[in-house]
């Protein structure tokens, strides 16, 4: 048990930040104290704060670069795992599926199409929950980039669309 030095109430340990793991030192403020603490010095010191992030961000700035990486391989990862058990990852006119990154998802609605820049590949940086709802909301059609070029110029048209051919 240790007791708080702000509110000077006595709690179990495990209400307590450490302060030093390797020396097994605990903060002498509670958790619901530290907390209390850090939003009043935010909003007190707003000026402060900023120019404290700023100084984490050049201090630190690889490692940041470097995790922000590592979490969006993660979800893209995830989305690919979900899309792969989910889709028929080939393209729905001439069958290639050698390589998911030479697929484009095709809108068969282009008001869909919130702007040029909403792609697939966009999506994927998405969290699994938003990119669900955003493949499950959205409809399209894998196909191969020499396909999807070929609709465009008019060079052929999906005449015939089976749901059931590309799920």
């Amino acid at each position: 048990m240790i007791t708080c030095t702000l509110c000077g109430e006595e709690k179990e340990n495990d209400q307590f930040y450490w302060q030093n793991k390797e020396h097994s030192l605990k903060d002498n403020r509670c958790k619901k104290c530290h907390v209390k603490r850090q939003e009043n010095f935010r909003k007190e010191r707003p000026e402060r704060v900023k120019i404290n992030a700023k100084n984490h961000y050049d201090n630190n700035r690889e490692r940041i670069n470097l995790a922000k990486k590592s979490r969006r391989k993660i979800r893209k990862d995830a989305n690919m795992k979900w899309l792969n058990d989910n889709y028929k990852l080939s393209c729905y006119i001439c069958g290639y599926s050698d390589s998911f990154v030479a697929l484009d998802a095709h809108h068969l609605d282009p008001d869909e199409k919130l702007d040029k820049l909403d792609s697939m590949g966009l999506w994927l940086d998405f969290s699994l929950d938003k990119f669900t709802k955003k493949v499950k909301s959205t409809n399209f059609l894998f196909l191969c980039r020499n396909c999807h070029m070929r609709l465009h110029v008019g060079e052929f048209s999906l005449l015939i669309y089976k749901e059931d051919k590309w799920k």
